[in-house]
């Protein structure tokens, strides 16, 4: 779909559907990760392997520095040839604004004479004031024993599945800087501190609307947290290919003790930490300038995000999260909406009205079925808006969020009649009627689209 950047940047999801599948864990390799035997500093006599208790032992000490801050101490466990990955780590997770940040052993998981010993790590983080509750970013890690017996960390990956959260900013191996708003936090890289900071209002800005009027943005949160990567690094670490360009992490609510155990169950609910791709965002606003409500394609992000749910096995209706999503980063944008608009009008002039309300096309490789899909669904989000009212559309969307349309059909029904007044038959009739009309631009929106 065209328009501003948050329909151009939503577009990089179109590849993978929005598909409702983690990060990729295995996607940043390190300095060291080889399988390769003898790293310099490791021992030499072809033993690599250390016992249970001694990465046990090894992570505690590495866990007392990070909370006190000595990075040499951090450091006297790392193999030589993983000291500047992990420096950068240890600066990076210091620099970030997080109110709790622990490593814990999930429990060591192999060993072999040739690789070392290979251990589940979980660093427990909460942002302040954008993180809810604690969530946990999970690595694989591999010891070694140096000669004299002692474990060094040889290699750094994330852990391979869904919902470990790996990359952050923090292991790209760069130093970080982090910006201020009123009511958003932005990691950037040092490097590009320069470009992230002219970003810096309309980020906040759109970050402001989306709290105050998104009961699932705003839950627990008194700002959000932005990760800045640049384009090529959005695609190289797989963040393009998850949920709202979002990494999703377990959430770790109790306190986790320091021996080793495991640290989430399978259904543990889930949180968004969000990532914007820094070269597009710079694009969007040399292109169009400031949006009136913000940055667009925040505010897309931190809709998907609020609404996906912490619950990974729900299906809510097919239409809520990309139709809300849409709605929501043009809303407050005359140009951008009406450009959605215009297209909207196209599509049905061609397919004629909807015999449906919207749905996923069965084949993931239909882009053509899920533009199709996405016009629809924003299509039917401007509808319910323009009809039933703003507050109504955002609390039917919210409560469609908790429900599972193969399961839960009855309560579906009921949260439309609920929130618009309607059933589901009834809201399509109006739904097809209104799409035959075609939307007139006022005058406001005809002057931002020639100017």
């Amino acid at each position: 779909m065209g328009g501003r950047g948050g329909g151009r940047a939503a577009g990089v999801v179109l590849v993978a559907v929005l598909g409702l599948t983690g990060c990729d864990g295995g996607v940043l390799s390190t300095k060291g990760s080889s399988a390769e035997p003898g790293p310099s500093g490791v021992s030499e006599d072809g033993d690599l392997e250390v016992s249970d208790e001694q990465v046990d032992e090894a992570l505690l000490a590495m866990d007392d520095a990070l909370q006190s801050g000595d990075v040499e101490a951090y450091l006297a466990f790392v193999g030589p040839e993983l000291q500047d990955q992990q420096r950068a780590w240890f600066d990076g997770v210091r620099t970030a604004p997080l109110e709790m940040r622990e490593l814990r052993l999930d429990g060591v998981v192999s060993r072999t004479p040739s690789e070392g010993t290979v251990a589940h790590v979980g660093l427990r983080h909460q942002f302040t004031g954008a993180d809810p509750v604690p969530v946990l970013q999970q690595y694989r890690w591999v010891f070694a024993a140096a000669d004299d017996g002692a474990p060094l960390l040889v290699a750094s990956d994330g852990r391979n599945g869904e919902f470990f959260g790996h990359p952050q900013l923090w292991d790209l191996g760069e130093e970080l800087v982090v910006l201020t708003g009123h009511s958003v936090q932005v990691l950037a890289q040092q490097s590009r501190a320069g470009d992230a900071e002219s970003l810096l209002d309309p980020l906040d800005r759109a970050a402001e609307a989306s709290l105050a009027t998104l009961p699932p943005v705003a839950e627990g949160r008194e700002r959000l947290v932005v990760q800045m990567v640049p384009g090529e690094t959005v695609i190289e670490h797989g963040w393009s290919q998850s949920p709202g360009s979002a990494s999703m992490l377990k959430v770790s609510p109790d306190p986790l003790p320091r021996e080793p155990g495991r640290l989430t169950g399978f259904r543990t609910p889930v949180q968004s930490h969000l990532f914007l791709d820094l070269d597009l965002a710079l694009d969007d606003l040399q292109e169009y300038g400031q949006s009136p409500g913000g940055q667009t394609e925040l505010r897309y992000f931190a809709a998907y995000a609020g609404l996906w749910g912490e619950d990974p096995d729900t299906w809510p209706e097919d239409w809520v999260l990309e139709g809300m999503a849409y709605w929501w980063s043009s809303v407050d944008d005359p140009a951008y909406s009406a450009g959605f608009l215009s297209e909207v009008g196209d599509h049905f002039a061609v397919t004629g009205p909807p015999t449906a309300l919207p749905a996923l096309p069965r084949d993931p490789d239909d882009l053509d079925g899920f533009e199709s899909y996405v016009q629809e669904s924003v299509a039917l989000a401007y509808y319910v808006e323009e009809t039933y009212g703003q507050e109504a559309l955002i609390d039917l969307a919210g409560r469609l969020t908790d429900l599972d349309q193969r399961h839960d059909e009855d309560q579906i029904e009921q949260a439309y009649r609920d929130t618009i007044g309607v059933g589901r038959d009834e809201l399509l009739d109006g739904f097809a009627r209104w799409t035959q009309t075609s939307p007139a631009l006022d005058v406001e929106a005809q002057q931002s689209l020639s100017g």
